[in-house]
């Protein structure tokens, strides 16, 4: 339990869930690759070693206090495992070098017997990890996450976003296929882990209303995103969070429709919109920049920057609780990230012990001092 707060983030989910007091409200942090930061590690120094990965996002959890802990399964070694090439980065997640679907019309070198076996990498690593951060902080947070991408931002990496674009237009039915693929390798991994008692939370940024029209979204990304859900849910009542990166706002009721439990908003979508469309349907989690003011913003820019979240989204029907809006940016300055979670706690505090009938937008204004 972090020194900041009288509660573990297991005891404060029991407590929610039986309508008792708690400290204060959740906070979550979308912290991937950047979690080496704060012991000047690049992610290329602790990606491939899973003693040292767990020790890293253990260190970042227990330095800031944030209530989620998750690992992500790096689906870019997915590609080498179907025959594919990978650009290898320092910083962040690898590329695609050489996608394994070199023609969207043969799908024949994508084995799903493959996924999750000894010759499966990805699984190996994260299978260690997973477990490792099991035992080290369970018992204080619950369900270890399984951070994942969804099924179309899968498929571009097997077959190339440009190529699987295009395709959309071309070979629909193909790509219908590959996406199909897509979503059951993630139901073979999730089935893994849940049985285990892992929660999903699944980011889909190659299906962004920016990229995607709605019409495509509901046709190439939507049905097998419901399929996914529907099919861990044979295996585990954990939550379910859903994130697609950029402007999602034309999507975000068809979102709340996959069947996920909450939906983490990005920054460049209004928070007060996603409220008023689909905050009665599912648990809303969001949406502090991380790049304007995370990472390049002054503590007041990021004080402010919370609080206006709270006062968009605290009385959200289904619940509100604070993260960024997409992940945490390498090099964020740690003073920034120790100013998020002071400004996150106090307004959590505020959240949780104000009787909902004095609790309004002006009690997240800042304080005079």
């Amino acid at each position: 339990m972090h020194k900041d707060d009288q509660m573990t983030p297991l005891e404060r989910k029991k407590a929610l869930a039986r309508g008792e007091k708690v400290d204060r409200m959740p906070i979550v942090m979308a912290y991937g690759c950047a979690a080496g930061d704060l012991l000047q590690l690049k992610y290329s120094q602790w990606r491939e070693n899973p003693e040292l990965r767990a020790n890293v996002i253990i260190h970042a959890y227990r330095e800031l206090g944030y209530d989620s802990v998750s690992t992500q399964y790096d689906t870019d070694a997915l590609v080498g495992l179907f025959g594919g090439e990978l650009f290898i980065s320092e910083i962040g997640p690898n590329s695609v070098k050489r996608a394994p679907v070199s023609d969207i019309n043969d799908l024949s070198g994508l084995d799903l017997e493959l996924v999750c076996s000894e010759q499966d990498y990805t699984f190996q690593h994260t299978y260690e990890v997973f477990h490792r951060l099991q035992d080290a902080v369970g018992a204080e947070v619950g369900s270890i996450g399984i951070g994942i991408e969804g099924p179309f931002t899968l498929a571009a990496r097997l077959a190339g976003a440009e190529s699987l674009l295009r395709a959309i237009y071309r070979a629909p039915e193909q790509v219908h296929k590959l996406v199909k693929f897509a979503a059951d390798v993630l139901v073979k991994v999730h089935t893994r882990f849940l049985k285990e008692g892992s929660s999903v939370a699944m980011m889909d940024p190659v299906a962004s209303g920016t990229i995607l029209s709605r019409e495509a979204f509901k046709r190439f990304s939507k049905p097998y995103t419901t399929y996914v859900f529907d099919e861990v849910k044979k295996s585990s009542s954990n939550a379910i969070a859903y994130h697609i990166c950029g402007n999602t706002t034309k999507n975000l009721g068809d979102m709340a429709e996959t069947g996920c439990n909450g939906i983490s908003i990005d920054n460049v979508v209004d928070l007060e919109i996603a409220k008023k469309t689909i905050g009665d349907k599912v648990h809303l989690v969001g949406n502090l920049p991380p790049v304007d003011v995370l990472q390049f913003g002054t503590p007041k820019a990021i004080d402010a920057g919370i609080r206006l979240c709270y006062r968009k989204a605290y009385d959200s029907p289904k619940g509100f609780t604070l993260g960024t809006g997409c992940a945490v940016p390498v090099g964020t300055p740690d003073e920034n990230l120790y100013q998020y979670m002071r400004t996150a706690r106090e307004c959590a505090r505020i959240q949780a012990n104000t009787p909902a009938s004095q609790l309004s937008v002006d009690s997240f204004n800042e304080k005079t001092k």
